[in-house]
């Protein structure tokens, strides 16, 4: 299944290059900008960042709650497009909550319609597993806070690996640690280095990818 993005073009999906240029623009530093520059119907930039920042989210959600792969990325989809007409007719409002919570009422909403069409199909599976999640609504809290947690630490570690002014010997000790789960003995010897200096290397980094985490957690906070 190809993976499409949604756009200013009358709610359709688009190809996924539409956001390649969204690097240009200083939306993912700014929740407010973001929402903001969202009512640009033909800001498609904007549009890219959200479908960047929020997809992830919605397919990891759709996961936790046991869809297949195929499923989770049709509810995503859905629950997208949903958002793009209702945010462009003001159907959101700061005053009712956030719009990460409105998002999430409309991913349940949709994988319910999934479900209720699915059951009326000759051979289908009932989705026996999602049904109980999807009527407690503290269960789903903690399933999609889960997710965002998740979607901020890899945009986290994006930016430190691809970003940050971090040595590459650093990141790469730190690369061993957190992702291989090495000692510091163990990489100080295959590195000819002492292990106070992996020490040090982690350090930096896990200073570094606090500082980041914080500032992706505001961009996430809509």
């Amino acid at each position: 299944m190809k993976k499409n993005r949604f756009g200013p073009d009358h709610g359709r999906p688009v190809d996924e290059g539409m956001s390649e240029s969204v690097e240009s623009i200083d939306l993912s530093k700014t929740s407010t900008g973001l929402l903001l520059a969202l009512f640009a119907e033909k800001d498609s930039l904007a549009w890219g960042e959200f479908d960047r920042r929020f997809r992830p989210v919605l397919v990891g959600l759709g996961s936790r709650l046991g869809l297949g792969p195929e499923d989770a990325a049709d509810a995503a989809q859905e629950t997208l497009l949903q958002f793009y007409r209702d945010y462009l007719q003001n159907k959101f409002s700061r005053d009712k909550g956030k719009l990460r919570n409105w998002l999430l009422r409309i991913s349940r909403n949709r994988i319910l319609d999934m479900i209720r069409v699915r059951k009326r199909l000759p051979g289908e599976t009932p989705f026996h597993s999602v049904e109980p999640i999807l009527d407690n609504s503290e269960a789903l809290d903690v399933l999609w806070e889960r997710e965002f947690q998740q979607a901020i630490l890899r945009e986290s570690l994006n930016r430190l690996f691809s970003k940050s002014r971090i040595s590459r010997n650093n990141l790469d000790i730190f690369r061993l640690c957190m992702q291989e789960k090495k000692s510091a003995d163990q990489i100080a010897f295959d590195l000819n280095l002492t292990p106070e200096a992996v020490y040090r290397a982690k350090h930096r980094c896990t200073q570094k990818l606090k500082e980041i985490m914080r500032e992706v957690e505001q961009s996430y906070e809509l």
